[in-house]
């Protein structure tokens, strides 16, 4: 390949590609309906991953591809990284790893397709029409734990090493694919292990579900435990108790005024100028008392509350807690209601990419190729993974994903045929990206 396609061997470059993901339409979804078969739940501080992991591998070895499959608790460092969160077990959770050496790697820039394999737990069966392991196609979805989350993915990045694999493309600059473990409840150490392992680069594309809109930015993400005390059980001797579940309804108004007074007030970034709440938050847990017909008949002693908020790109971790402290605090003082708390989960810091990044250019201009839409790359209204490349040798990053429902709740599906647009773009976006000199 030259190092710079020009306009006519593009279009030529374009229709070879297309013409891979015609004649493999079947395998690429085919290896997405395996995956999604394959349980790879993420239960903290463990996870199962190992065996949908191995199938991947295999099935990028059978396209003759040298595939590495290494357990991320034996990566030199991990250990002792500073990022390495405590208390998650990494043993017996292996990642798979890819890379195919360019022609000109310390000229040409390098490129990283990164997903993972984990998934969030399936919850109760009966609220599924069907297995969350059933892999199912109808009407142009597949179904199942992990198709738009991101199962799909993980099934392009691997077609697009088979891709370029198959036609003799060899990049100018490295190109790494693939698949890590512990992504879900902000865990990260797949991420992290990874890079210890394979390296930096110089751009990462991730296929976290985004319905094919490239996003430059994500947003951060806080959790917080909340829990009031109170006294319980039941009285006999006509002494006053303080159930600590009729705190419950003042606590929550609370945090509903706290959540919506921090989507109306500070800055927004540019690419999140779009997005009238830019900063989501939720309430994700209540628990006062076990809900069974054995369970003792008396005032709960405490209850629980979680709570999920998200930051914008910029937003320090220190300015976040301080702010939810103060309002704790104030919250304490007005209600004379004894809530404690504690940090759950990760700290996930917001990112952002500047609009007129190469990589932010590229992406725009392969998926309007691709989909015949145009459409500029703003910020995910999500959280995600995307910030520990920056802090890890990665310093830019796209999300770009196939388009679906139901992440995280029964009846999650992926539409195929966005599985295979995304093939595509990330195919014309490896060729282009990887035939630039680095920058600087």
């Amino acid at each position: 390949m030259a190092s710079r396609i020009p306009p006519t061997r593009s279009t030529d470059l374009a229709a070879r590609l297309d013409g891979w993901v015609d004649t493999n339409r079947e395998r690429i979804i085919g290896l997405a309906q395996d995956l999604v078969r394959i349980p790879s739940e993420n239960h903290p501080p463990h996870g199962a991953e190992a065996a949908a992991q191995a199938c991947l591998a295999e099935a990028l070895r059978q396209a003759g591809l040298p595939a590495e499959l290494y357990d991320i608790a034996t990566v030199p460092g991990l250990e002792e990284h500073p990022l390495r969160y405590p208390g998650v077990d990494c043993r017996g959770r292996p990642n798979v790893a890819l890379k195919l050496a360019g022609r000109r790697p310390a000229e040409a820039r390098s490129l990283v397709l990164s997903g993972h394999m984990d998934t969030v737990p399936a919850g109760d069966a009966a609220l599924w029409d069907e297995s969350p392991t059933s892999g199912s196609r109808r009407e142009g979805r597949l179904y199942g734990r992990g198709a738009y989350d991101m199962k799909a993915g993980v099934a392009a990045n691997a077609a697009v090493a088979m891709m370029l694999h198959d036609l003799g493309i060899e990049l100018d600059g490295d190109l790494i694919v693939e698949s890590v473990v512990d992504e879900e409840f902000a865990g990260g150490h797949g991420t992290i292990a990874a890079r210890l392992h394979s390296g930096g680069a110089d751009a990462v594309l991730l296929p976290e579900p985004s319905n094919l809109v490239p996003y430059r930015a994500h947003r951060g993400l806080r959790v917080a435990q909340l829990s009031i005390a109170g006294t319980g059980g039941v009285t006999f001797a006509g002494d006053t108790l303080r159930p600590a579940v009729h705190d419950l309804p003042a606590l929550i108004q609370g945090i509903v005024a706290f959540g919506e007074s921090r989507q109306r007030g500070g800055a927004i970034p540019e690419a999140y100028a779009h997005n009238p709440q830019p900063a989501n938050w939720m309430i994700t847990k209540v628990r006062a008392n076990d809900w069974r017909d054995d369970a003792r008949l008396a005032v709960p002693e405490s209850a629980h509350v979680e709570l999920f908020w998200e930051a914008m790109p910029g937003e320090t971790q220190a300015a976040i807690e301080a702010e939810f402290e103060a309002w704790l605090d104030d919250f304490r003082q007005r209600t004379g209601i004894a809530v404690s708390h504690r940090y759950w989960l990760r700290w996930m810091d917001g990112y952002q990419l500047r609009p007129d990044h190469p990589l932010a250019r590229s992406a725009e201009c392969h998926t309007a190729a691709v989909t015949g839409r145009a459409q500029a790359a703003v910020g995910a209204p999500f959280p995600c993974d995307l910030f520990l490349f920056d802090r890890l040798g990665v310093p830019a990053g796209i999300i770009l994903g196939p388009a679906g429902n139901n992440a995280h709740t029964a009846n999650e599906w992926v539409d195929t045929e966005s599985i295979l647009q995304v093939v595509r773009i990330y195919g014309r976006i490896a060729c282009d990206w990887c035939s630039q000199p680095k920058e600087g």
